[in-house]
């Protein structure tokens, strides 16, 4: 037996000395999420505007637009739970911080990433953010044990032989979606796909319970804000019509009862219903339900537009 653990001994040493390294390679590999940490690590006390939430902000307001020190702290699928475990964690920072801007869509206040296909990113927020999370899973801790070795070698090779890495996001954490003539071929498509794909079982004790907890959060996140002069900006973002016409009227009523408990409660809160808006062509979608970067650009200045309007922001300095 004594002989056996020594040699169980001998053989996992070497193992460990060569996991260390490459783990340790693997986490300095730059990407969105260790960008976005560092930039908030350095810059959140003069950022005026602060975008969170998924895809449809991540890849639809673009900061670039606006005339006050904006940053986009969105990821993809980046549920509410996130979005305020981020803002908690440089609340103290954010001296200067008037807006928080939130994308609210249909499937929203029924995600919640630690149960969904996405749950796979939660490890990019302990990793790189250094967040708690609720999933304390082990590969949760570690990039070696989320990917195949060979794939993780070639990250490796690529990135310090070639300087090819995961950080893609502009300098203020936006990621343009390029404009494809085909992606407006396909719109009628992708929005009856992306449809089906949303649409949840709202009466299932499973999505009534992530409803309720989303809409706590909010109550909370708010109530927080409207301590600290905050004002929460709600804002459902243009979707095409493919889209719209496929969604389901009980849970795009439950949408719209959440965010009318919301800022009916809250004087800090506002919403912008802008789902439909006729401004948006087929030539501003990259699919049925996200802005390509002409979409984007064009919603941001509106947005921009919108804020300069409300002339609430007296913070610091442009």
């Amino acid at each position: 037996m004594k002989r056996f653990l020594i040699k169980t001994f001998l053989f996992i040493i070497p193992v460990f000395i060569l996991i260390i390294p490459f783990e340790y390679f693997l986490q300095k590999i730059p990407n969105d999420y260790s960008y976005k940490n560092n930039y908030l690590n350095d810059n959140s006390e003069n950022i005026q505007i602060l975008i969170l939430g998924a895809s449809y902000s991540y890849n639809g307001i673009n900061p670039e637009y606006f005339d006050y020190n904006t940053f986009n702290a969105s990821h993809v699928s980046q549920t509410y739970d996130y979005c305020f475990k981020i803002f908690n964690k440089y609340q103290e920072n954010f001296n200067n911080l008037d807006i928080v801007i939130f994308p609210v869509s249909y499937l929203s206040f029924y995600s919640k990433l630690s149960v969904g296909n996405e749950i796979w990113r939660e490890k990019n927020y302990k990793i790189y953010y250094g967040l708690d999370i609720d999933n304390k899973k082990i590969s949760n801790y570690f990039e070696i044990l989320n990917n195949k070795l060979r794939y993780n070698l070639d990250r490796i090779i690529n990135y310090f032989l070639k300087n090819e890495h995961d950080n893609i996001c502009t300098p203020l954490g936006f990621i343009p979606l390029p404009f494809n003539e085909a992606d407006t071929k396909n719109l009628e498509e992708s929005g009856r796909n992306a449809a089906i794909r949303h649409t949840r079982d709202i009466d299932s004790k499973f999505y009534s319970n992530i409803y309720l907890e989303n809409i706590a959060g909010f109550n909370e996140f708010i109530n927080n804000s409207k301590n600290n002069n905050i004002t929460v900006l709600l804002i459902n973002i243009p979707a095409h019509y493919s889209y719209r016409e496929h969604l389901d009227i009980k849970q795009l009523s439950k949408m719209h009862e959440a965010i009318n408990h919301i800022v009916e409660n809250n004087n800090n809160a506002i919403f912008l219903d802008w789902y439909d808006n006729d401004e948006f062509l087929d030539s501003d979608f990259a699919d049925a339900d996200h802005l390509n970067e002409i979409g984007a650009k064009k919603l941001s200045i509106m947005l921009s537009d919108y804020i300069n309007s409300l002339n609430i922001i007296k913070k610091g300095n442009t």
